[in-house]
């Protein structure tokens, strides 16, 4: 072996949302975007590239052993500076062509002149691999769609080609619908660290090119085409229409469910049928049953009552300048989903369309790191509960791990709220389908007042981090925590040395 390699993959994730802090400026020439792809080439360069490297602390096996497993691992395996034939391997990852907000040209020139300006400032030990090469990898990943919500399965997929850094770019729409703001980070699969970060720049970019329609005409439309694929509708479950990838339901988002439901209801009298309206949460039959093995079903296929004709409704748009790209889909219980697309004129809608607080930042190092962690809940991802509900914590951790998850409320505290005084263990078992609270843990969460919206936000480690944590968090339970922001704790949390950890969060919708 000569040498352990590191292996740079560079993705685009294409995240939806509006970012007020990238640059003023707006290059519209070849020349100007190629500046500013030059200048993310260097800052990623310089944060893997560092001048001065660290020395190694002098530790004893004994001491190593104390130390996480991969901590362990990379010890073992760790190259000496004098290896000459050490080489770091880099290649472009594909973006995933459905996330992606602009189009695949676009995409692909983003891709094609940082692969460009990367190799204009090739290091000695750099080697580039062609894409070709990575096919297999690429088409292991296709063929398991459920994979690119899986951070540690895609991590093995990497690691098996030799990777161990993965760099992701972000693509997020600019307000006036004429602009894209960018930025690219280095992320090390194995412990979740981020050794090197762009700034947000911002390059010209027209979404005003397709034909819109007005937000009446949009109703009419998408209760057509389900009333045209659908044999029957018995019940319909509103789960929510969210602002993007915020997990935040609008005041147009509601506004548009209850009109879409009124207008399914009113062809549904025309053609003399009827259906109820039900809430879309896991029974608590349903609920009681997890926690044994994995699920086979999502969240919203436990939702229906009946595999057919009991149907989940939910839905994401994106504010583009002057319209909104509305997506909606219905899915039954088992698992067929039905979706419509529209292009809608902001000038046909009253309401707020974006909202206020989108928690960006507490969400950038979700899904990024050697463990798989997910959230989910008994009303599904990021759920809209009313005061008085129950919420109960769907989580899956790839291996076991010890677990925190934190709550910040529409008041803008922040405490922690598992481990607690009620159940003081952090430690979750891997590849089980959690639920928190469980039957045999001494509390519930109840939502309570003030409404708004509010965020969960979890972590796992790989080993048991509990006196290395800052004193306040390892101390108060159920009690604000002197942090402004969760995005704050994390970067403490993350702090902690020698232990892999990854993160994810949920959005909670709070109403009356």
């Amino acid at each position: 072996m000569n040498g352990r390699r590191l292996f740079v993959l560079f993705s685009l994730a294409f995240l939806n949302a509006t970012w007020a802090h990238a640059s003023e400026k707006l290059p519209a020439s070849d020349e100007a975007r190629h500046v500013v792809i030059r200048q993310m080439a260097d800052d990623l360069l310089r944060g893997l590239n560092p001048q001065n490297h660290p020395s190694n602390e002098q530790q004893s096996l004994t001491e190593k052993l104390k130390k996480s497993a991969w901590e362990l691992k990379q010890w073992w395996n760790e190259d000496t500076a004098q290896n000459p034939n050490r080489k770091r391997k880099i290649a472009i990852w594909p973006f995933w062509r459905d996330k992606s907000a602009v189009s695949e040209d676009f995409a692909e020139m983003l891709s094609d002149s940082l692969l460009a300006e990367l190799l204009r400032n090739r290091r000695p030990q750099d080697e580039y691999v062609a894409r070709e090469d990575l096919k297999i990898v690429i088409q292991d990943i296709d063929d398991f769609n459920q994979l690119r919500t899986s951070s540690e399965k895609i991590t093995k997929l990497i690691r098996n080609a030799g990777a161990d850094i993965l760099i992701i770019g972000e693509v997020k729409p600019g307000s006036n619908g004429q602009s894209v703001n960018i930025r690219y980070r280095a992320t090390n699969v194995s412990t979740g660290a981020i050794p090197a970060i762009t700034d947000w720049y911002r390059l010209a970019y027209d979404f005003d090119r397709t034909p819109t329609i007005g937000a009446a005409e949009a109703i009419k439309q998408s209760a057509a085409y389900f009333r045209n694929r659908l044999d029957s509708i018995r019940t319909i479950r509103p789960q929510g229409i969210r602002y993007g990838d915020s997990g935040i339901q609008s005041a147009f988002g509601r506004w548009f469910s209850s009109r879409l439901i009124a207008e399914l209801r009113q062809q549904a009298t025309a053609a003399g049928q009827e259906f109820n309206v039900a809430d879309a949460e896991i029974s608590e039959k349903n609920t009681q049953m997890r926690g044994l093995k994995l699920a086979r079903k999502s969240a919203d296929q436990e939702m229906a009552a009946t595999p057919t004709s009991d149907y989940v409704l939910s839905g994401k748009y994106w504010l583009l300048g002057r319209k909104v790209d509305l997506q909606l889909s219905l899915k039954d219980g088992s698992g067929k989903i039905f979706t419509w697309q529209g292009d809608i004129r902001t000038s046909s809608i009253d309401l707020p369309i974006k909202p206020a607080q989108t928690y960006i930042a507490e969400r950038e190092s979700d899904n990024l790191g050697p463990i798989s962690l997910r959230i989910r809940s008994n009303k599904g991802a990021d759920p809209v509960y009313t005061v008085g509900q129950k919420m109960v914590l769907f989580i899956e951790v790839s291996r076991d791990s010890y677990l925190y998850c934190f709550y910040r409320q529409s008041d803008g505290s922040i405490m922690r709220i598992f481990p607690n005084r009620l159940h003081k263990s952090a430690f979750i078992a891997g590849n089980v389908d959690q639920h928190i609270p469980s039957a045999a843990m001494a509390f519930d969460w109840i939502v309570q007042e003030p409404t708004g919206i509010e965020i969960m936000k979890c972590f796992a480690f790989d080993r048991d981090i509990t006196d290395e944590l800052p004193k306040l968090v390892r101390k108060l339970d159920f009690e604000p925590l002197p942090y402004r922001t969760l995005a704050a704790l994390g970067s403490d949390l993350r702090s902690i040395r020698r232990v892999a950890i990854a993160e994810n969060s949920m959005v909670v919708n709070v109403e009356k």
